[in-house]
Protein backbone atom coordinates (compact mmCIF):
# COMPACT_ATOMS: atom_id res chain seq x y z
CA UNK A 1 0.00 0.00 0.00
CA UNK A 2 1.36 3.63 -0.80
CA UNK A 3 2.07 6.12 1.47
CA UNK A 4 -0.73 7.94 0.24
CA UNK A 5 -3.19 5.45 0.08
CA UNK A 6 -2.52 5.17 3.57
CA UNK A 7 -2.87 8.80 4.09
CA UNK A 8 -6.59 8.30 3.02
CA UNK A 9 -7.17 5.04 5.54
CA UNK A 10 -5.41 7.12 8.45
CA UNK A 11 -7.85 10.12 7.63
CA UNK A 12 -10.79 8.07 8.08
CA UNK A 13 -13.97 8.67 6.20
CA UNK A 14 -15.43 11.91 8.39
CA UNK A 15 -11.34 13.03 8.39
CA UNK A 16 -11.71 12.44 5.10
CA UNK A 17 -14.34 14.71 4.05
CA UNK A 18 -13.07 17.59 6.73
CA UNK A 19 -9.65 17.63 4.85
CA UNK A 20 -11.10 17.95 1.41
CA UNK A 21 -13.71 20.34 2.17
CA UNK A 22 -11.90 22.64 4.26
CA UNK A 23 -11.38 25.53 1.61
CA UNK A 24 -14.73 25.51 0.66
CA UNK A 25 -17.31 28.56 1.28
CA UNK A 26 -20.44 29.12 2.43
CA UNK A 27 -22.35 31.64 0.06
CA UNK A 28 -25.59 31.97 1.38
CA UNK A 29 -26.69 32.84 4.68
CA UNK A 30 -29.76 30.88 4.77
CA UNK A 31 -27.65 27.46 5.64
CA UNK A 32 -28.06 27.64 9.31
CA UNK A 33 -26.38 23.94 9.44
CA UNK A 34 -23.88 22.29 7.04
CA UNK A 35 -21.48 19.72 6.91
CA UNK A 36 -20.88 18.35 9.99
CA UNK A 37 -24.30 16.82 11.24
CA UNK A 38 -26.14 14.07 10.03
CA UNK A 39 -28.45 16.67 7.51
CA UNK A 40 -27.93 20.22 6.54
CA UNK A 41 -30.45 22.99 7.77
CA UNK A 42 -31.84 25.56 5.35
CA UNK A 43 -34.17 28.32 5.81
CA UNK A 44 -35.32 29.53 2.48
CA UNK A 45 -36.71 32.79 1.45
CA UNK A 46 -40.67 33.85 0.90
CA UNK A 47 -42.25 33.69 -2.48
CA UNK A 48 -39.40 31.02 -3.89
CA UNK A 49 -39.20 27.74 -5.25
CA UNK A 50 -36.98 25.14 -4.85
CA UNK A 51 -35.68 22.66 -7.41
CA UNK A 52 -33.73 20.24 -7.13
CA UNK A 53 -31.20 17.91 -9.17
CA UNK A 54 -29.02 14.39 -8.73
CA UNK A 55 -26.90 13.28 -11.41
CA UNK A 56 -24.04 10.37 -11.01
CA UNK A 57 -21.30 10.04 -13.00
CA UNK A 58 -19.43 6.56 -13.35
CA UNK A 59 -15.87 5.75 -14.31
CA UNK A 60 -16.03 4.32 -18.04
CA UNK A 61 -19.26 5.71 -18.54
CA UNK A 62 -19.24 8.99 -18.01
CA UNK A 63 -15.53 10.07 -17.96
CA UNK A 64 -12.47 8.03 -18.49
CA UNK A 65 -9.03 8.56 -16.54
CA UNK A 66 -7.16 7.58 -19.53
CA UNK A 67 -8.05 11.38 -21.18
CA UNK A 68 -9.87 13.16 -18.45
CA UNK A 69 -7.49 14.93 -15.41
CA UNK A 70 -9.36 14.39 -11.90
CA UNK A 71 -9.83 18.12 -11.99
CA UNK A 72 -11.80 17.98 -14.69
CA UNK A 73 -14.15 15.07 -13.63
CA UNK A 74 -15.13 17.63 -10.84
CA UNK A 75 -15.67 20.11 -12.64
CA UNK A 76 -17.76 18.07 -15.50
CA UNK A 77 -19.98 16.44 -12.51
CA UNK A 78 -21.04 20.25 -11.24
CA UNK A 79 -21.41 21.79 -14.28
CA UNK A 80 -23.72 18.97 -15.54
CA UNK A 81 -26.14 19.34 -12.30
CA UNK A 82 -25.63 23.73 -13.15
CA UNK A 83 -27.15 22.54 -16.91
CA UNK A 84 -30.25 20.70 -15.10
CA UNK A 85 -30.96 23.92 -13.03
CA UNK A 86 -30.52 26.05 -15.66
CA UNK A 87 -32.87 24.90 -17.75
CA UNK A 88 -35.54 25.42 -15.30
CA UNK A 89 -34.76 29.09 -15.37
CA UNK A 90 -33.13 28.83 -12.06
CA UNK A 91 -30.18 29.80 -10.12
CA UNK A 92 -28.44 27.21 -8.34
CA UNK A 93 -27.66 27.42 -4.77
CA UNK A 94 -26.40 24.73 -2.33
CA UNK A 95 -24.99 21.17 -3.66
CA UNK A 96 -24.65 17.40 -1.69
CA UNK A 97 -21.87 15.21 -2.87
CA UNK A 98 -21.29 11.89 -2.68
CA UNK A 99 -17.88 10.25 -3.60
CA UNK A 100 -17.39 6.20 -4.48
CA UNK A 101 -13.33 5.03 -3.94
CA UNK A 102 -12.35 2.65 -5.70
CA UNK A 103 -8.88 0.84 -4.53
CA UNK A 104 -6.49 2.63 -6.82
CA UNK A 105 -7.89 5.93 -5.90
CA UNK A 106 -5.14 8.21 -3.86
CA UNK A 107 -5.45 11.23 -1.66
CA UNK A 108 -3.46 13.54 -4.80
CA UNK A 109 -6.54 12.55 -7.19
CA UNK A 110 -9.06 13.47 -4.79
CA UNK A 111 -7.32 16.80 -4.04
CA UNK A 112 -7.83 17.38 -7.47
CA UNK A 113 -11.05 15.96 -8.10
CA UNK A 114 -12.27 18.46 -5.28
CA UNK A 115 -10.67 21.26 -6.45
CA UNK A 116 -12.39 20.89 -9.82
CA UNK A 117 -15.45 20.82 -7.38
CA UNK A 118 -14.40 24.13 -5.89
CA UNK A 119 -13.88 25.81 -9.17
CA UNK A 120 -17.16 25.51 -10.18
CA UNK A 121 -19.06 26.57 -6.19
CA UNK A 122 -16.76 29.35 -6.22
CA UNK A 123 -17.72 30.19 -9.98
CA UNK A 124 -21.41 29.96 -9.32
CA UNK A 125 -21.33 30.95 -5.57
CA UNK A 126 -22.65 27.35 -5.05
CA UNK A 127 -22.46 26.29 -1.14
CA UNK A 128 -21.41 22.75 -0.59
CA UNK A 129 -23.26 22.13 2.14
CA UNK A 130 -23.15 18.31 2.76
CA UNK A 131 -22.40 14.92 1.19
CA UNK A 132 -20.79 10.84 2.14
CA UNK A 133 -17.62 9.32 0.93
CA UNK A 134 -17.99 5.26 0.37
CA UNK A 135 -15.30 2.27 -1.17
CA UNK A 136 -16.86 0.90 -4.25
CA UNK A 137 -15.38 -1.21 -7.74
CA UNK A 138 -15.24 2.19 -9.33
CA UNK A 139 -15.14 5.66 -8.93
CA UNK A 140 -18.22 7.30 -9.16
CA UNK A 141 -19.35 11.15 -8.20
CA UNK A 142 -23.02 11.68 -7.05
CA UNK A 143 -24.20 15.54 -7.08
CA UNK A 144 -27.64 16.48 -6.08
CA UNK A 145 -27.68 20.25 -6.39
CA UNK A 146 -30.77 22.42 -5.57
CA UNK A 147 -31.54 26.02 -6.99
CA UNK A 148 -34.11 28.67 -6.38
CA UNK A 149 -36.57 30.56 -9.37
CA UNK A 150 -39.93 32.72 -8.62
CA UNK A 151 -40.89 30.77 -12.23
CA UNK A 152 -39.73 27.57 -13.43
CA UNK A 153 -39.48 26.67 -17.06
CA UNK A 154 -40.91 23.84 -17.50
CA UNK A 155 -41.03 21.20 -20.39
CA UNK A 156 -44.73 20.89 -21.07
CA UNK A 157 -45.59 24.87 -22.34
CA UNK A 158 -44.57 23.98 -25.34
CA UNK A 159 -47.58 25.94 -28.04
CA UNK A 160 -48.18 24.94 -31.93
CA UNK A 161 -46.65 26.92 -33.97
CA UNK A 162 -43.65 27.88 -31.59
CA UNK A 163 -40.16 27.69 -33.09
CA UNK A 164 -37.59 25.14 -31.28
CA UNK A 165 -34.70 27.20 -30.91
CA UNK A 166 -31.16 25.71 -29.45
CA UNK A 167 -28.35 27.77 -27.73
CA UNK A 168 -24.79 27.46 -29.23
CA UNK A 169 -23.54 24.67 -31.20
CA UNK A 170 -24.49 20.76 -30.45
CA UNK A 171 -22.85 17.25 -31.81
CA UNK A 172 -19.08 18.68 -30.69
CA UNK A 173 -19.21 16.71 -27.08
CA UNK A 174 -19.84 13.33 -28.61
CA UNK A 175 -17.63 13.97 -31.50
CA UNK A 176 -15.28 15.18 -28.66
CA UNK A 177 -15.35 11.77 -27.46
CA UNK A 178 -15.37 9.49 -30.07
CA UNK A 179 -11.92 10.79 -31.04
CA UNK A 180 -10.66 10.37 -27.76
CA UNK A 181 -12.12 7.08 -28.43
CA UNK A 182 -10.24 6.84 -31.18
CA UNK A 183 -7.27 7.81 -30.34
CA UNK A 184 -7.23 10.90 -33.05
CA UNK A 185 -6.10 14.07 -32.72
CA UNK A 186 -8.39 16.55 -31.55
CA UNK A 187 -8.74 20.45 -31.79
CA UNK A 188 -8.62 22.16 -28.54
CA UNK A 189 -12.57 23.14 -29.18
CA UNK A 190 -13.60 19.86 -29.59
CA UNK A 191 -11.48 18.05 -26.76
CA UNK A 192 -13.23 20.69 -24.23
CA UNK A 193 -16.22 20.40 -25.23
CA UNK A 194 -16.52 17.02 -24.29
CA UNK A 195 -14.02 17.02 -20.99
CA UNK A 196 -14.63 20.51 -19.77
CA UNK A 197 -18.42 21.17 -21.06
CA UNK A 198 -20.12 24.17 -19.42
CA UNK A 199 -23.51 24.86 -18.36
CA UNK A 200 -25.34 27.70 -19.80
CA UNK A 201 -26.85 29.46 -16.96
CA UNK A 202 -25.35 32.78 -18.53
CA UNK A 203 -28.26 32.38 -20.50
CA UNK A 204 -30.79 30.53 -19.29
CA UNK A 205 -32.77 32.87 -16.71
CA UNK A 206 -32.97 35.54 -19.89
CA UNK A 207 -34.37 32.66 -21.74
CA UNK A 208 -36.99 31.50 -19.60
CA UNK A 209 -38.17 34.97 -19.32
CA UNK A 210 -40.04 34.29 -22.72
CA UNK A 211 -39.57 30.27 -23.50
CA UNK A 212 -42.72 28.36 -22.97
CA UNK A 213 -40.44 25.47 -22.84
CA UNK A 214 -36.97 24.80 -22.16
CA UNK A 215 -34.41 21.22 -21.35
CA UNK A 216 -30.69 21.27 -21.53
CA UNK A 217 -29.14 18.94 -24.49
CA UNK A 218 -27.51 16.13 -21.82
CA UNK A 219 -29.07 13.05 -24.11
CA UNK A 220 -28.98 14.84 -27.55
CA UNK A 221 -31.59 17.14 -29.73
CA UNK A 222 -33.67 14.16 -30.70
CA UNK A 223 -34.14 12.74 -27.34
CA UNK A 224 -34.45 16.50 -25.48
CA UNK A 225 -37.42 17.59 -28.51
CA UNK A 226 -39.27 14.69 -27.50
CA UNK A 227 -39.12 14.99 -24.07
CA UNK A 228 -40.95 18.49 -24.71
CA UNK A 229 -43.48 17.00 -27.42
CA UNK A 230 -44.31 14.19 -25.26
CA UNK A 231 -44.91 16.63 -22.09
CA UNK A 232 -46.73 19.54 -23.98
CA UNK A 233 -48.95 16.82 -25.85
CA UNK A 234 -47.49 18.34 -29.04
CA UNK A 235 -45.53 17.09 -32.42
CA UNK A 236 -42.08 18.48 -33.64
CA UNK A 237 -40.51 19.21 -36.73
CA UNK A 238 -36.57 19.78 -37.03
CA UNK A 239 -34.26 21.10 -39.95
CA UNK A 240 -31.18 19.00 -39.87
CA UNK A 241 -29.73 21.96 -41.92
CA UNK A 242 -30.17 24.43 -39.39
CA UNK A 243 -28.57 22.59 -36.37
CA UNK A 244 -25.82 24.60 -35.59
CA UNK A 245 -23.00 22.26 -35.86
CA UNK A 246 -19.25 23.59 -35.35
CA UNK A 247 -16.49 23.60 -38.08
CA UNK A 248 -14.46 21.24 -36.38
CA UNK A 249 -17.40 18.65 -36.51
CA UNK A 250 -17.36 18.65 -40.00
CA UNK A 251 -14.07 18.21 -40.48
CA UNK A 252 -13.78 15.34 -38.23
CA UNK A 253 -16.86 13.83 -39.79
CA UNK A 254 -14.30 11.95 -42.70
CA UNK A 255 -11.73 11.29 -40.18
CA UNK A 256 -13.52 9.29 -37.82
CA UNK A 257 -16.26 8.23 -39.97
CA UNK A 258 -19.29 9.62 -38.33
CA UNK A 259 -22.59 11.40 -38.90
CA UNK A 260 -22.51 14.54 -38.13
CA UNK A 261 -26.16 15.00 -37.78
CA UNK A 262 -26.35 11.73 -35.69
CA UNK A 263 -23.71 13.51 -33.68
CA UNK A 264 -25.90 16.38 -32.72
CA UNK A 265 -29.10 14.67 -32.34
CA UNK A 266 -28.27 11.67 -30.69
CA UNK A 267 -24.87 12.18 -29.06
CA UNK A 268 -25.46 14.19 -26.34
CA UNK A 269 -23.39 16.11 -22.95
CA UNK A 270 -23.19 19.41 -25.09
CA UNK A 271 -25.28 20.78 -22.36
CA UNK A 272 -27.26 24.17 -24.37
CA UNK A 273 -30.47 24.80 -24.00
CA UNK A 274 -33.31 23.12 -26.05
CA UNK A 275 -36.56 25.57 -26.01
CA UNK A 276 -39.85 26.48 -27.29
CA UNK A 277 -40.69 30.29 -28.32
CA UNK A 278 -43.55 31.95 -30.07
CA UNK A 279 -42.17 34.40 -33.11
CA UNK A 280 -42.71 37.47 -31.09
CA UNK A 281 -40.86 36.90 -27.72
CA UNK A 282 -38.23 35.67 -29.85
CA UNK A 283 -38.21 38.90 -31.30
CA UNK A 284 -37.97 40.46 -27.95
CA UNK A 285 -35.52 37.87 -26.75
CA UNK A 286 -33.00 38.75 -29.32
CA UNK A 287 -33.46 42.52 -28.54
CA UNK A 288 -31.99 41.81 -25.10
CA UNK A 289 -28.13 43.52 -25.11
CA UNK A 290 -26.67 40.94 -23.44
CA UNK A 291 -27.79 38.21 -25.89
CA UNK A 292 -25.76 37.25 -28.48
CA UNK A 293 -27.93 36.92 -31.71
CA UNK A 294 -25.67 34.00 -33.13
CA UNK A 295 -26.23 32.19 -29.92
CA UNK A 296 -29.65 31.20 -31.01
CA UNK A 297 -30.60 28.96 -33.71
CA UNK A 298 -34.40 28.23 -34.88
CA UNK A 299 -34.36 24.60 -35.58
CA UNK A 300 -37.77 23.66 -36.28
CA UNK A 301 -41.09 23.89 -34.96
CA UNK A 302 -43.74 22.77 -32.68
CA UNK A 303 -47.24 20.96 -34.22
CA UNK A 304 -50.33 20.25 -33.21
CA UNK A 305 -49.89 16.61 -34.08
CA UNK A 306 -48.58 14.60 -31.28
CA UNK A 307 -47.78 11.69 -33.48
CA UNK A 308 -45.65 14.09 -35.88
CA UNK A 309 -41.71 14.06 -35.03
CA UNK A 310 -40.51 14.62 -38.27
CA UNK A 311 -36.36 15.17 -38.88
CA UNK A 312 -36.26 17.22 -42.59
CA UNK A 313 -33.09 15.76 -44.19
CA UNK A 314 -31.26 18.48 -46.84
CA UNK A 315 -32.51 16.46 -49.87
CA UNK A 316 -35.63 17.40 -48.57
CA UNK A 317 -36.02 13.71 -46.77
CA UNK A 318 -38.42 12.66 -44.20
CA UNK A 319 -37.51 10.51 -41.36
CA UNK A 320 -38.41 10.15 -37.66
CA UNK A 321 -36.73 12.37 -35.07
CA UNK A 322 -34.20 10.01 -33.67
CA UNK A 323 -33.92 9.66 -29.61
CA UNK A 324 -30.72 10.05 -27.73
CA UNK A 325 -28.12 8.49 -25.25
CA UNK A 326 -29.93 5.78 -23.43
CA UNK A 327 -28.41 5.90 -19.82
CA UNK A 328 -29.83 2.13 -19.24
CA UNK A 329 -27.78 1.05 -22.34
CA UNK A 330 -24.53 2.41 -21.25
Amino acid sequence: MSKIKQTIKSLGEFGLIKYLTKDFVNYDKQVKLSIGDDAAILKLKKEQLQVMTLDTLVENDHFNCKWSTPYQVGMKSMEVNVSDVAAMGAMPTYALISVVIADNTDLKWLCELYRGIKQVCDKYKISLIGGDTTRGALKMISVTMTGITKKPCLRSGAKMGDFICVTGQVGSSSTGYLGLKAGEKLTQYIKKRHLEPKARLDISRKIAKFASAMIDVSDGVGSEIRHIASASQKGAIIYAKNLPIHDDVFKMEEKLGLNKYHCALSGGEDFELLFTINKKDLAKLKKIRSINKNEISIIGEITNNKKQLELILNNNQKKEIPGGWDHTKC
